[in-house]
């Protein structure tokens, strides 16, 4: 933390960087944002031309009575800011003595009892910016130790999110041994390990803290959630790090579900600064990290047909403050990392369109943003193909070119849909799917010859975009640490040249992942590779293949015996398409990903081999002879 900053934005203006800077402030600090003389910063700026957000950012520079406007020619400046600190009466009542403020002192207080309580009773601890959230998780860590605990797990979608905890729990160790994420003192240790880590082998844990939790998926939370019974979740509810609020409203349901006795504590007491503070609350406002989406009361009506699907007029938008907060904030609750800059994109990126569902009584109940990606000269393609060029943006065609090998892809126009939203209390109504059908229609009436999305791979979002007529045409390599997922290209063609380039992409990605599932996605969950299939015809079993199946299914033949029939019927399952029997995603395990089965027995938390193999046996069973007539092959 600082007492003052000092930014230039002449060059440019990062939202991200200003909201970094604004909450690095000490209370009593200053800071100064250096620009161009308002009128003319738009034109200055070195960003696309219409410049909606910097107009909407200067018109709350002008409006807040706690910002000071200095001119150039001014002859004063203020020297001291009205950010004033926590008072001492705030501080009076607190025993702990590495607690800044009573807030702190009742989240150690509760996440000892998480610890030293009644198992699966995790806690969930909020907070805004500067309210020492990650300093009490340092301090509880400590007092951990202190009593004997011997290995404490932390994790957060990257390493830099827990400097603050380790800072802390060294000054309460000095003597410790220290170095990036881990401290030891005698036999214990507090360690960081990344989220997908976690999930790939258990790491024992007296307790686990997942620090930023709003910036990693659910879907990773909930397999914490579930490998652990002792575990505290901490986030910021507003701010650069991702949005809590959205990590509020779609993982309570999940603690509801899991473990109801779950506690939660908001800590609201600021450290840094006091309540109310003007520059906490200017920078909330102008960047919109406090936006909220209409409240789900009112769309107790909401369907398809009262519902009207248009594209949204930005300029209309960034000048109607209500329904931009709706938006965004609609934005910011469903996806689990959500910035500043997003806010620019959304209003200024020449390249996005914005479209929403809007209910009789005008709110926004779904929205979606779509990008064009331009196209590629040849020359420049066959560069990408090769590996000598990488270009920002046009992800959808630079993955056809680099990923899948494909030619002639540069006359093609492409639409990417970046995020699709639908507000909690009116999903599966069909809005989704609706606003889908608009985009597209509004794409086939500009000649776009095809769509594409791109997203963090899961069965029910395959099943969702396959509904809607989409293809899988490429499946990423590298898994994401926040998400533990694997990010998935899929097209829908809209044109003949669409089609053609469509039907291309897909036979290249169905000879692909069969390989790539004995290489780079041998780890992949097997429900995951199976959804991924383009439902390719069967590859027939004859009749001895066949016996020697039923004979490892039926007996105790030994499963080297029929190595060559269980690899043939694996290739059977993972083109089907579709789970048709318990159990079947071993095969794919075994066979395709080269699992051994000791991996297999802990992945999937049995008792051993032969577990693995009874399992094996029941799948190849139900597989051959679900009613006695083989109706699964």
């Amino acid at each position: 933390t600082v007492s003052g900053v000092v930014m230039d934005a002449h060059s440019g203006f990062d939202p991200d960087l200003f909201a970094l800077v604004a909450g690095s402030i000490n209370g009593g600090g200053l800071l100064a944002l250096l620009v161009p003389e308002l009128d003319d910063w738009p034109q200055q700026e070195h960003f696309p031309p219409a410049q909606r957000f910097l107009k909407r950012f200067i018109r709350k520079l002008r409006s807040d009575a706690a910002v000071v406007l200095v001119e150039e020619e001014a002859n004063r400046f203020p020297l001291e800011s009205e950010r004033t600190t926590t008072s001492d009466h705030q501080r009076t009542a607190i025993s702990h003595p590495g607690c800044a403020t009573l807030d702190q002192q009742h989240a150690v207080e509760k996440i000892l009892r998480v610890v030293n309580g009644h198992r699966r009773r995790p806690l969930v601890l909020t907070s805004d910016r500067g309210r020492g959230k990650s300093s009490a998780l340092g301090v509880a860590a400590a007092d951990l130790l202190r009593q004997g605990k011997q290995r404490i797990v932390v994790t957060a979608p990257r390493l830099a999110a827990t400097t603050a905890l380790f800072e802390r729990l060294v000054q309460q160790f000095p003597n410790a041994q220290h170095c990036q994420g881990r401290c030891q003192t005698d036999s214990a240790v507090v360690i960081f390990e990344p989220p997908d880590r976690l999930l790939l082998a258990q790491a024992p844990a007296d307790l686990l803290i997942v620090d930023e939790a709003a910036a990693i998926s659910a879907s990773i939370l909930l397999k914490l959630l579930k490998r652990y019974s002792r575990i505290v979740f901490a986030t910021t509810v507003h701010g650069y790090e991702g949005s809590g609020r959205g990590f509020a409203v779609r993982f309570s349901k999940i603690l509801d579900r899991e473990t109801p006795a779950w506690h939660q504590l908001e800590m609201l007491t600021p450290i840094r600064w006091a309540a109310d503070d003007p520059l906490e609350a200017f920078v909330f406002d102008a960047l919109l990290l406090k936006a909220d989406a209409a409240q789900g009361s009112q769309f107790s009506d909401v369907e398809v047909a009262t519902c009207n699907f248009e594209k949204l007029n930005r300029d209309s938008l960034a000048a109607d403050e209500a329904r931009l907060t709706e938006l965004f904030g609609l934005l910011v609750l469903a996806h689990y990392q959500t910035c500043a800059s997003d806010l620019r994109q959304l209003l200024d990126d020449p390249a996005v369109t914005v479209y929403a569902a809007i209910s009789a009584n005008n709110h926004i109940v779904a929205t979606a943003l779509v990008v064009d990606e331009d196209g590629l000269d040849s020359a420049l393609e066959d560069q990408v193909r090769q590996g000598r060029r990488r270009l920002k943006g046009n992800l959808s065609t630079q993955s056809l070119v680099a990923h899948l090998g494909l030619s002639d892809v540069c006359a093609m126009s492409c639409r990417r849909i970046l995020r699709v939203a639908v507000h909690p209390d009116v999903q599966r109504r069909g809005l989704a799917t609706a606003l889908l059908k608009t985009i597209s229609s509004a794409a086939r009436d500009a000649g776009v010859d095809y769509l594409a999305t791109s997203f963090g791979v899961t069965t029910e979002l395959l099943h969702f975009w396959r509904d809607a007529n989409y293809f899988v045409v490429k499946i990423g390599t590298r898994c994401n640490a926040a998400s533990a997922a694997y990010s998935g290209l899929m097209m829908l063609p809209l044109t003949a040249a669409g089609e053609r380039l469509s039907q291309q992409a897909r036979d290249r990605f169905d000879l692909m992942l069969p390989l790539l599932l004995q290489e780079d996605l041998a780890a992949l969950e097997p429900q995951i590779c199976i959804a991924l299939a383009q439902s390719s015809p069967d590859i027939r079993l004859n009749s001895s293949q066949y016996e020697a199946l039923n004979e490892f299914a039926q007996t105790d033949r030994s499963f080297i015996s029929v190595l060559p029939e269980l690899t043939r019927l694996a290739h059977q399952v993972l083109r089907r398409g579709n789970e048709v029997c318990p159990h079947q995603g071993l095969l794919v395990m075994k066979l395709l990903q080269k699992r051994s089965l000791t991996e297999i027995a802990v992945q999937q938390q049995l008792t051993g081999k032969s577990q693995v193999l009874i399992q094996l046996r029941d799948a190849v069973r139900c597989i051959l002879l679900p009613d006695g007539q083989g109706k699964n092959l």
